[in-house]
């Protein structure tokens, strides 16, 4: 009798604990893919010392400093460019904050993507509005927006590069190039607001938010996936200057580089198992630019660029932090009204005030 009862609590706690080794083997499985990943880079590294060993005796690896520092300006150029396109987008849609705000909400948050899951990349910028009093649909619509933003800009470079440059590295992705072509179309056409709003409210619906309608139009989406482009040429240039910092890379593969670049970033961020993208973002990189300069110094561009992001991030997280700390201290608080909305608010208390 005590066995028969025994048995089911058994069967029960062990139901119990099957999410969690579920969790478990999941992460483990993450983990292996990013080790292969990084094993293969480093294998490549290996095989290749012999050309790194001849370049370093022919003075072909090497460290120059200008190129270095020019590439943190493109980089923190890029990075602030792309926190006032957020700040474009949600007063777009009505989910603005004061400018200030937005941008250290945005630098804080895109640390979030170290994170496996990338999961406080949209959590993080979620807690930080709704202090705000904005509503963590339409900041998630605004993040959906971004992203969609991006991963068509990407696309959009790449593809015009291989159509306009010629040379062998660009000759192996040619003929996927038709298809890439007709993958921008269908997203150029889905980002329309008739088919984005049913295809917003789908996921949102799934999500368990509250829907909401857009007051975006098209012409807006579109600009976005202009300045996206912009953002990506940015990034691009800086990227080249610090592939020219340690090896020397001919001017003609500027283009190629930076779709590259932005392409196998767009890749990493996708990889949700991979925190930042880590090891994916290499190994895509490597596979398309070591026909440029060879796998041995392709890996090491590829790995100096893995640090030169990060820093970047991290820094100008730390400066926006600090800046808006100084500002605080300072009592600035002439800031411009960022929408009709902020417009509306900041005439509100005044209403009723007589001279």
């Amino acid at each position: 009798m005590r066995d028969s009862l025994r048995t089911p609590s058994a069967a029960r706690a062990a139901w119990a604990k099957l999410p969690r080794i579920k969790g478990q083997l999941k992460t483990a499985a993450k983990v292996l893919v990013v080790l292969v990943i990084f094993g293969f880079i480093f294998r490549v590294l290996h095989r290749n010392s012999g050309q790194i060993r001849d370049a370093l005796e022919r003075g072909e690896l090497f460290l120059r400093w200008r190129y270095l520092g020019a590439s943190y300006l493109f980089l923190f150029a890029h990075l602030v460019s792309r926190s006032l396109l957020w700040h474009l987008i949600t007063i777009r849609n009505n989910a603005a904050i004061d400018i200030r705000k937005a941008v250290v909400s945005w630098f804080i948050s895109i640390l979030g993507k170290n994170i496996p899951g990338k999961v406080f990349l949209l959590a993080g910028r979620v807690y930080l509005y709704r202090k705000h009093g904005v509503g963590a649909a339409r900041v998630t619509f605004c993040f959906m927006l971004e992203a969609t933003s991006a991963l068509v800009a990407s696309a959009l470079l790449l593809m015009l590069c291989l159509l306009l440059l010629d040379f062998p590295a660009a000759e192996r992705i040619k003929p996927y190039q038709p298809a890439l072509a007709v993958g921008v179309m269908l997203i150029l056409i889905a980002l329309h607001p008739r088919y984005l709003q049913r295809l917003v409210s789908f996921g949102l619906k799934r999500l368990k938010k509250e829907p909401v309608t857009l007051t975006v139009r098209y012409t807006d989406i579109l600009s976005f996936v202009a300045l996206a482009c912009f953002n990506w040429l940015l990034l691009g240039a800086g990227f080249f200057l610090l592939a020219n910092s340690v090896v020397h890379v001919d001017w003609r593969y500027l283009g190629y580089m930076t779709g590259a670049f932005s392409f196998a970033a767009i890749v990493g961020v996708l990889s949700v198992f991979a925190p930042a993208g880590l090891g994916v973002r290499e190994g895509v990189l490597l596979a398309m630019i070591h026909d440029i300069m060879g796998a041995g110094l392709a890996t090491i561009v590829v790995l100096s660029a893995r640090l030169w992001m990060t820093l970047g991030e991290v820094g100008g997280a730390a400066v926006a932090i600090l800046a808006d700390r100084v500002f605080l201290r300072t009592g600035e608080t002439h800031t411009l009204p960022t929408s009709k909305a902020d417009r509306s608010a900041e005439a509100r208390p005044n209403a009723g005030e007589k001279d």
